[in-house]
């Protein structure tokens, strides 16, 4: 930008943080008596007292710190939407314009910005053609780490993110002190760059680039989503009240889901204490205090993430028979197991869910993976259930193993006979503990969509307080996945069908 371009920006920004100020003031008076009301929730406390009756149980529990994206911008909340979202003008008067009270209700807001949850908001839609920059404040090194946030995307939509440091409109990168992890939006001018700010070193971590890029794509938050209350509580208790507002959920009329569940695994979902005042939860899983750490991982883009962005983007259809198409990408359908649907790329080949590889997503990934510091020590297999109990002893990873963009992993798989149930017991798990399990985690999944985020412990509590967490696979399989960023992951599982 030359100098009337910067002052011009400036000016527009300075612009924008007092009408989201304005927004904030407004919506927080209004959310106040609203979130109170779902404290109310039996299930909420339930949870709660699964949780610190678990923890109670590991009073010398030791979780290993890393800071989440709001905790790494906590200085800049006052101008950012939601902890890490820069507002254009036009964005920031939108929300204002369309902040409406009513009686005993939350505010409720018109359609706005192309985001996780698709919402309809014109010009904010790039083409399929991205291009991204770097400016001078970007290493090297972390190039690297964009680059690898950048090949998930490419790898697993029709988008085609390329360098090109001359295009207008693009996403520039930069790393400024003090600036944090944030970003636009959906595309913001046709005209010149739009930044994606990731400070080194808080902001690189694979999952932290890929979310800051779903912003810039065009995602919102998954916790925003209209059905939110079904799937997780916020509890205000732990919230400073004036930053109620981060944690609005939008309405029916206001967003379109696409049809794809929520997924606690999004990597769009904030974790559990994000915002907190004191360190305690802030968003709690309905599905029981086992989920508290599957929520804000950072390893990358869920399979419900890829779906979502590829609905938005490539026109991505579920069909009748089973069959998956890409219509903006492809004139072929294609059939995929598992789960899987068409790679938007080749057409004839299918995108998987973690666990499952080859062009149909048929096969189980028991070879597994580990980056070139470590030997794969992964012992991956497919196992066949009996009335017996059989152990599973699994571990993956090293000491030495301090990557942020690349991780281990490694993947098990259970059948039981034909209308049999799979009875699984988590006796341990660890080494490495930390909230949403961002150094590692022993996941299972059992649901019917084999694409659907499971159950991620990494935490001796996550186990109950019976230290002994039991797990009914109903649906002819059950998936036991282990990935570690940091350190050795391990668990110690045992299994029969009934």
């Amino acid at each position: 930008m030359d100098s009337e371009e910067m002052k011009k920006h400036n000016e527009e920004k300075e612009k924008a943080k007092k009408m989201l100020a304005e927004y904030k003031r407004k919506v927080n008076k209004e959310m106040e008596k609203h979130f109170k009301e779902m404290e109310k929730d039996e299930k909420l406390k339930e949870v709660l007292r699964e949780i610190e009756e678990a923890q109670a149980k590991h009073p010398g529990e030791k979780r290993k710190a890393a800071k989440s994206i709001t905790e790494i911008n906590e200085k800049h909340w006052d101008e950012l939407y939601q902890g890490d979202i820069e507002l254009s003008v036009e964005q920031a008067q939108y929300l204002l314009d369309t902040v409406t009270k009513t009686e005993n209700r939350a505010p409720k807001r018109v359609k706005r910005g192309a985001a996780r949850n698709a919402r309809k908001f014109p010009n904010h839609k790039w083409p399929i053609l991205v291009p991204f920059s770097f400016d001078s404040t970007i290493s090297s090194e972390m190039k690297s780490y964009i680059h690898e946030a950048v090949k998930l995307w490419n790898d697993n939509t029709c988008l085609n993110i390329v360098e090109d440091d001359e295009a207008s409109p693009r996403i520039q990168f930069t790393n400024i002190k003090g600036s944090g992890c944030s970003s636009n939006v959906g595309m913001q001018s046709p005209d010149t760059y739009q930044e994606v700010k990731l400070e080194y070193p808080d902001c690189y971590r694979l999952g932290s680039i890929a979310h800051e890029i779903g912003h810039a794509l065009g995602f919102f938050h998954e916790h925003e989503r209209y059905d939110r209350d079904s799937f997780v509580t916020f509890y205000a208790d732990n919230v400073d009240p004036k930053n109620y507002n981060a944690f609005q959920k939008e309405t029916t009329e206001s967003t379109d889901n696409y049809h794809v569940p929520y997924d606690l695994g999004s990597v769009m979902h904030y974790n559990a204490k994000n915002f907190s005042i004191n360190g305690e939860y802030t968003l709690v899983p309905k599905a029981g205090a086992s989920y508290i750490n599957t929520i804000g991982q950072a390893y990358g883009p869920s399979l419900s993430d890829y779906i979502v962005m590829n609905k938005h983007y490539c026109g991505l259809d579920f069909l009748p028979d089973g069959s998956t198409i890409n219509t903006e990408a492809c004139d072929v359908t294609m059939n995929c197991d598992n789960d899987g649907f068409q790679n938007p790329d080749t057409c004839i080949t299918c995108i998987c869910p973690q666990g499952y590889i080859g062009e149909k997503c048929q096969d189980v990934d028991i070879g597994g993976y580990a980056p070139a510091s470590i030997a794969n020590t992964c012992a991956g297999n497919i196992l066949f259930a009996t009335s017996n109990w059989q152990y599973i002893n699994g571990k993956i990873g090293s000491s030495n193993l301090v990557s942020k963009i690349d991780y281990a992993y490694c993947h098990w798989q259970i059948f039981p006979d034909i209308g049999q149930t799979i009875l699984i017991e988590v006796l341990e798990v660890g080494e490495s503990c930390g909230d949403g399990c961002i150094w590692g985690n022993t996941e299972i999944r059992t649901a019917a969509n084999r694409g659907a985020t499971g159950v991620r412990l990494c935490c001796p509590s996550d186990l109950g307080s019976s230290r002994k967490l039991k797990i009914r696979a109903k649906n002819g399989y059950a998936l036991i996945s282990l990935y570690s960023f940091d350190v050795i992951q391990r668990f110690h599982i045992r299994f029969r069908q009934y």
